[in-house]
C-alpha cells in the first residue's frame, strides 16, 4: 500500500499534476487540468477486488460524464511480473458506456513523465530502497 502512496505523491506533485489525496469529492487520485486527465492509480494489477474495481470504474465514468473533455485513466504501476511491468500495456475498458484508458507499468509512466521516465523511476527505486 505504501508503494502506491509514494507513486501517487510522485505523480501528483509532478509539474501539471495534483495529488487529490484522500477524501476528494471525485474519490479519484490524481488530476491534471493542463493535460485534461484524471487518474485512479493502483500499485499492482491485483490491488482491486472485483467490487472495488467496479466502484473505481464507476467514479471514472461519472467524472467523464460530468467532464467530457477529460481523459479518464485507470492505471497500475506494476503488472503481475517484472517483465510485464517493463513491457507495460495500454488498452481500453468500456464501463457504463464510457471509454476508460487502462494503462499499466512502463507505458503508463512514460505517458506521464515522457523523456524523464527512466530518471524518475531510478530515483524512486533508490529512494524506496533506502527506507526498506
Amino acid at each position: 500500500m505504501k508503494y502506491g502512496e509514494i507513486w501517487q505523491a510522485a505523480i501528483g506533485n509532478y509539474p501539471g499534476f495534483i495529488d487529490l489525496g484522500i477524501g476528494h469529492k471525485t474519490g479519484l487520485d490524481i488530476l491534471s487540468e493542463s493535460r485534461k486527465l484524471i487518474i485512479e492509480l493502483k500499485n499492482r494489477t491485483n490491488t482491486d477486488n472485483a467490487s472495488s474495481k467496479k466502484s473505481n470504474l464507476d467514479k471514472l465514468s461519472k467524472f467523464k460524464n460530468e467532464n467530457p473533455e477529460y481523459m479518464v485513466i485507470y492505471a497500475n504501476i506494476n503488472a503481475d511480473s517484472e517483465k510485464k511491468t517493463w513491457q507495460g500495456s495500454n488498452s481500453k475498458i468500456i464501463h457504463n458506456g464510457i471509454e476508460i484508458e487502462y494503462l499499466v507499468g512502463y507505458q503508463f509512466l512514460t505517458f506521464i513523465f515522457g523523456e524523464k521516465t527512466k530518471e524518475i523511476v531510478e530515483f524512486l527505486k533508490i529512494t524506496i530502497n533506502k527506507y526498506n
